[in-house]
């Protein structure tokens, strides 16, 4: 199948993403070390700011836990 030189996949996403199929639930299966627990409710500023001072003596995983968290270090 070809497709012309300004097909857009993004602008057929958009417009026909009710028709793409999606199974009920996901095929990975992950191994008991690799679950993470997931918090549902929003953490305070206040919460955030304890955390960034804990990890201030390890750059590393400060770094590592403000990307998981969208924060700025």
């Amino acid at each position: 199948m070809e497709f012309p030189e300004d097909f857009n996949q993004l602008e057929l996403l958009d417009t026909h993403e009710h028709l793409i199929p999606r199974g009920p639930t996901s095929s990975w299966t992950a191994s008991k070390d690799e679950e993470e627990e997931v918090d549902e409710e929003p953490h305070s500023e206040e919460w955030y700011h304890e955390k960034e001072e804990a990890l201030k003596d390890e750059p590393k995983e400060l770094i590592l836990w403000a990307a998981e968290n969208n924060r700025n270090c």
